[in-house]
């Protein structure tokens, strides 16, 4: 788990405008019985060493980013004038997460001073739990969409032999994907080519297997915009589940940037 301890005064500070500093604490990577304790005792004594070093005594924010067990033991214990929970998903509905984590998240949303909620589905739920809730979108680094520097990059080799029609989605292949409907896609539109680009897993490759349906495997951030600029509509296909509904998708500001079909 990474943690971001920061604080911003005027003297001695150890945050500037253009810097953040990371602290990773070292914990065990198991949440339940006695680990749970454990990961709670060495998450406050690093995060107190942190403070006695930098003489803090207390922190402007703590922000929460993921109810994992330990970290609903532990973020009333630092001090703090604020309190953020910056929920990005429906853990309940989340095949990944056990039970006490959405036991966790609900805890956490209560008592804390502002909730940060992602997309409609999660603000309106959090609004039974804490009257102080706002919906924040996540954005894109605009900087990394330098129309010049797309440009003059040129096409990627590996869509040099992929004709026109190209039908893209940028992502990963996670439990909100459907691919049911991104197969039948390409059978039904056998003169475009499905581009896909993210890490694929051997579910993907199992059941996308069909002709005109390419994997370009995982490409850096910086060049996204540049294999993005050579495709001629993008899908975002995810899956209209209870999961699904509380995931707002950041790459749709990506897909608008180029002003192409979505």
């Amino acid at each position: 788990k990474r943690t971001i301890l920061y604080r911003n005064t005027r003297k001695n500070s150890w945050l500037t405008k253009e810097r953040l500093h990371f602290i990773q604490l070292k914990i065990f990577p198991f949440q339940r019985g006695i680990f749970r304790l454990l990961n709670a005792q060495l998450a406050v004594l690093q995060i107190r060493k942190v403070m006695h070093r930098y003489k803090i005594n207390q922190f402007d924010v703590v922000i929460i980013t993921h109810p994992a067990n330990y970290v609903n033991d532990i973020f009333d214990k630092i001090p703090a004038i604020k309190r953020i929970y910056d929920c990005v998903q429906r853990f309940e509905f989340n095949k990944l997460f056990p039970p006490e984590v959405v036991v966790n998240d609900k805890n956490i949303a209560k008592n804390v001073d502002l909730v940060i909620a992602d997309s409609i589905t999660i603000f309106n739920e959090k609004l039974g739990l804490n009257k102080n809730v706002v919906r924040i979108p996540q954005g894109i680094d605009i900087r990394n969409y330098n129309s010049n520097r797309i440009k003059d990059a040129g096409i990627p080799g590996d869509l040099m032999n992929i004709g026109k029609n190209r039908i893209c989605y940028v992502g990963s292949f996670h439990q909100t994907f459907d691919f049911n409907l991104v197969q039948r896609l390409a059978v039904a539109t056998p003169s475009a080519t499905v581009i896909l680009i993210g890490n694929e897993t051997s579910e993907a490759r199992k059941k996308l297997d069909c002709k005109n349906i390419v994997f370009l495997g995982w490409k850096h951030y910086k060049l996204l915009p540049v294999y993005m600029n050579y495709m001629d509509l993008f899908i975002i296909p995810y899956l209209l589940n209870e999961h699904g509904k509380g995931v707002f998708p950041t790459k749709l500001f990506e897909c608008l940037y180029f002003k192409k079909p979505v």
